[in-house]
């Protein structure tokens, strides 16, 4: 299990960090599940935060197959490859983590959003990426062809393709807070 992860550790991602570098796997599951459970602890108490946590942790292992495949503008078509790619990538990951059968359970929920929770990391993911570009004041971006307005509008449109072709739709609801968030 341990090289595993450390392969896990070592796949980059499209998204940059504050310092320039690309964002691995690993430090995106960490941020994804520290940030998903705080919310859910603070704005949605009636999903585990727990478990919460647990899918942010493990979504995105079977990107050990894919890689971190970019969708920022991909065409539906393109989503729809790569959704086929991540399901095959689930099956290969079985025998990958014989060994860990609840951290496979986890990813199988995930990628099937069979609860609240799953849902809700889901969202989360998609949504996190928009933050990962203020850092350089959308320096990345422009690298990755988003130049203009129009480029931007059409960002965003892919974004809300991305989440309505998918089911994967939480139900819950915000309790507002006296806290802040940093």
């Amino acid at each position: 299990m341990s090289e595993v992860l450390f392969r896990f550790g070592q796949i980059k991602r499209v998204t940059k960090m504050p310092n320039g570098e690309y964002e691995s796997d690993s430090h995106h599951s960490f941020t994804l599940a520290t940030i998903g459970y705080e919310l859910a602890r603070t704005y949605a108490p009636e999903l585990d935060a727990a478990k919460v946590m647990a899918y942010g942790l493990t979504h995105d292992l079977p990107e050990l197959i894919t890689g971190d495949m970019p969708t920022l503008l991909t065409s539906s078509d393109e989503l729809l490859k790569k959704k086929a790619k991540d399901q095959a990538a689930v099956a290969q990951l079985r025998s990958m983590l014989a060994a860990a059968p609840h951290t496979m359970a986890l990813v199988e929920a995930y990628e099937t959003c069979a609860d609240e929770e799953a849902k809700f990391v889901y969202w989360l993911d998609k949504t996190m990426t928009i933050l990962t570009h203020f850092f350089d004041n959308g320096k990345n971006l422009y690298e990755l062809g988003v130049r203009d307005q129009d480029a931007i509008e059409t960002w965003y449109e892919k974004l809300q393709m991305k989440l309505q072709m998918n089911a994967c739709r939480p139900h819950i609801t915000v309790q507002r807070s006296s806290k802040t968030c940093t």
